[in-house]
């Protein structure tokens, strides 16, 4: 199980050149390991590999689409400023530095624009916890076994939401025109 912080234009990204709102995703590189179906592909710049030891070690990289890079007019080794919890009274800008381009980024349900490591984000911005947990089981006893078990304890009481891979799928399916 992996927390995640991830809302659809939950920041604001600027460069020297403009600025746009994204939606940034905070990780836990040691756990989305475990858990995210990664793929060397959905990186321009470096392995996967590379980009989560990078996100484990250095507290100001930012991964960034490529799109939103190209829009930005930034590349590796630029700073870029991110403006959090924007419109609340929490509301902070930080400098990170540009550590590399993503294509897509699995794990995130609207697409993400930036990626940056989850130990920062919640230093800098203590009120916020996970949107979400991704979790990966092999054993789909298992995984009906803890969705029942959260839907009937935790679930019970919130405006917690389920959803796996399959229930995912057919949602975005379900919202593709041909």
């Amino acid at each position: 199980v992996s927390p995640v912080i991830f809302g659809v234009q939950n920041v604001i990204v600027r460069s020297a050149r403009t600025s746009d709102p994204a939606n940034l995703m905070a990780i836990d590189p040691e756990s989305f390991e475990k858990v995210a179906p990664l793929d060397d592909a959905d990186f321009v710049s470096s392995d996967v590999k590379t980009v989560l030891q990078r996100l484990r070690r250095d507290s100001e990289a930012i991964f960034l689409e490529t799109e939103m890079a190209a829009f930005l007019r930034v590349g590796v080794g630029d700073p870029i400023h991110v403006l959090l919890v924007r419109g609340t009274e929490h509301q902070i800008e930080i400098e990170y530095r540009v550590a590399g381009l993503f294509t897509r980024l699995p794990g995130a349900p609207e697409g993400a624009h930036a990626l940056v490591a989850l130990d920062r984000h919640l230093a800098t911005v203590p009120t916020k916890r996970p949107d979400y947990f991704l979790a990966s089981t092999d054993d789909g006893a298992v995984l009906e076994s803890v969705r029942k078990s959260l839907a009937s304890g935790p679930g019970s009481r919130s405006d917690l939401h389920i959803a796996s891979r399959e229930t995912m799928l057919t949602t975005d399916q379900s919202s593709l025109c041909l």
